[in-house]
């Protein structure tokens, strides 16, 4: 036997349509901050990569000048 359900009364379904819209908020921010994080973590990564390489090219430009004089 099938259940009877109540109908939906426009109440209803502007409470539903508030709290459908809040959750996307939350969500949206939610993706956006871990979206931010990545960006940041991969920033950070790539300056310390890029900065240890240059120090070791400065390192090996250094000793060949050094060879060089003499």
């Amino acid at each position: 036997m099938p259940q009877a359900t109540t109908p939906l009364v426009p109440q209803d379904i502007d409470a539903f349509l508030a709290q459908a819209r809040e959750r996307g908020y939350q969500t949206l921010l939610r993706f956006g901050k871990r979206g931010l994080n990545l960006a940041a973590t991969a920033a950070v990564q790539a300056a310390t990569k890029g900065s240890s390489r240059l120090l070791r090219s400065r390192a090996k430009r250094k000793a060949a000048a050094s060879e060089q004089d003499s």
